[in-house]
């Protein structure tokens, strides 16, 4: 019966033993368990979203601004759709290479877009009658009717409730902001640019995970 009751023992303290490791071993980092939620969105917080220039049409473009730096827009085909494909012919034909920022309303918005070539704003077809859903709040972006065709945009630098419905929002800066925010500081009189605020160039760009 002793003996009996010894073996009985050990059976019991090797099966809670057991029972011990396994439990350790489902909450040890690194001890080969599949990761849980937690960790998964801890190693998605180390990556980064870089933007990579690209030949194909995308619903990304990367505006590069002399002595400023870049500043990336997400076109927004939901809000205006039209107006997103007339934005991005331009794009692909390179119209706004050397064009300029040529107006500064300061805590409102900028705008430019004429290209050096004058011909090339003859050749233009119509901007669509579009409307857009799309606010004009800081950040987005718009095409100006009725000038240079339509091709002409600005830049909102805050929520600018003044010009709603008045012209066709098709996109809004995802990165950039604080590219954005030096352009309307930058030196204007009446509204004109002390310097040359030239985008040097504007392409398409696609978003990619790196990290």
């Amino acid at each position: 019966v002793l003996a009996l009751m010894l073996m009985a023992a050990l059976l019991l303290s090797s099966l809670s033993l057991l029972s011990s490791c396994s439990s350790k071993e489902s909450v040890t980092p690194g001890g080969g368990s599949e990761n849980t939620s937690e960790e998964n969105e801890k190693n998605n917080e180390k990556k980064k979203i870089i933007y990579r220039l690209t030949s194909e049409t995308t619903n990304y473009v990367r505006i590069q601004i002399q002595n400023y730096g870049i500043i990336i827009i997400e076109l927004l085909p939901d809000a205006a759709p039209e107006t997103v494909a007339y934005f991005q012919t331009l794009v692909k034909d390179d119209y706004y290479n050397d064009s300029t920022f040529d107006r500064i309303v300061r805590n409102s918005f900028i705008e430019g877009g004429i290209p050096k070539d004058a011909d090339r704003i003859n050749s233009l077809p119509a901007l669509s009658e579009e409307t857009s859903s799309l606010a004009l709040s800081r950040g987005v972006v718009s095409l100006i009717r009725g000038e240079e065709a339509g091709a002409k945009f600005f830049v909102c630098s805050s929520d600018e409730a003044t010009y709603e419905g008045q012209h066709v929002a098709f996109g809004k800066v995802i990165e950039g902001l604080d590219v954005l925010d030096e352009l309307n500081a930058a030196p204007a009189i009446s509204g004109k640019p002390a310097e040359n605020l030239e985008m040097m160039e504007v392409r398409f760009v696609y978003p990619d995970l790196v990290g």
